[in-house]
């Protein structure tokens, strides 16, 4: 079982090392970086809502907040991050897929990806 808190909301937040910074911000960057793809597919065609559709998928979604070990900093997690960062590309995810081996981390990533602009279409 991951180690984990309560956050300031009520839900769990784990505690994650500071290797956590370095791989959000590659996050950041894919997300960003594949916008232009997503247009191609998430473009409104007539009676169909979308060409296709762009998804994201996380299978360690865990909480959607973490606070860095041995310190007070407290970030958002992997579906957060990439669900604001895809809302401010203007290109956002049609569609995201969170999973997570806890249930209680499943359920609080969702809330925190809706809040944040993200559409949760299944976990």
């Amino acid at each position: 079982m991951p180690e984990y808190e309560i956050d300031e909301d009520g839900l769990p937040r784990s505690i994650v090392g500071e290797w956590a910074l370095e791989k959000h911000e590659r996050l950041r960057k894919y997300v960003d970086i594949t916008r232009a793809t997503r247009r191609k597919f998430t473009i409104q065609t007539g009676s169909r809502k979308y060409v296709a559709g762009a998804a994201y998928i996380d299978l360690f979604a865990g909480p959607g907040r973490a606070r860095i070990r041995d310190s007070t900093r407290v970030i958002d997690g992997s579906p957060v991050i990439a669900a604001k960062a895809a809302v401010a590309s203007t290109v956002p995810f049609t569609e995201m897929h969170l999973a997570d081996a806890d249930q209680q981390f499943c359920d609080a990533a969702v809330k925190r990806v809706q809040a944040a602009g993200g559409i949760v279409t299944g976990y």
